[in-house]
This record gives structure tokens, sequence and C-alpha cells, in this order.
């Protein structure tokens, strides 16, 4: 995971954590909200677990 702001090079901070499925409706994973210190920017990071299961 990058810790610069991508628009200004600032450095980003964690706001929260939420389960994949609780932001998304389905899929289990994780989701991380950070902004930047700098400019402001919010930048949303997701993971997704399940993809490669077979069914």
């Amino acid at each position: 995971m990058c810790d610069r702001c991508w628009y200004c090079g600032g450095k980003l901070i964690w706001n929260s954590d939420f389960n994949y499925s609780d932001v998304y409706g389905e899929g289990e994973g994780i989701v991380t909200y950070l902004h930047c210190s700098n400019c402001g920017a919010e930048v949303e990071y997701s993971r997704r677990d399940d993809l490669n299961e077979e069914e």
C-alpha cells in the first residue's frame, strides 16, 4: 500500500477499515479508507479475498 498521496505527495492518514460485504453488500475481504494530510484527497483500498474460490 502506498503511504503518499497520488495528487500532491502528502502523507496518507488511516481513517477506518470495514468488511468488504459491509461496503459492497457481498464478498469477503477488507476495505480501508485513508485521507491525505496535505490536500484532503480520500483514498479507498479494497481487497476481495473470495474471488479465486471455486464454486
